[in-house]
């Protein structure tokens, strides 16, 4: 954010650099980098509220297997 803020308030890319101690390309990736906040991966097939049951069986055995948690649930 303070590369952003600082390429916003006008500074050029060497200061930047000098500023931060690495390199102009550091500088020029960190400004091209498309906003990552986007959640990556496969989404979850179990809603929060499966979640907590399966955390709850999960602590009261904690030798249970998958297959038993499944057939508990």
């Amino acid at each position: 954010m303070a590369i952003i803020r600082g390429r916003l308030m006008g500074l050029d890319m060497s200061t930047l650099a000098k500023q931060f101690k690495t390199s102009k390309s550091v500088i020029w990736a960190t400004l091209n980098t498309p906003n990552q906040s986007k959640a990556t991966g496969r989404p979850s097939t179990t809603s929060p509220g499966v979640d907590r049951s399966i955390f709850r069986i999960r602590k009261k055995n904690h030798f249970l297997k998958s297959t038993g948690i499944k057939s508990e649930l």
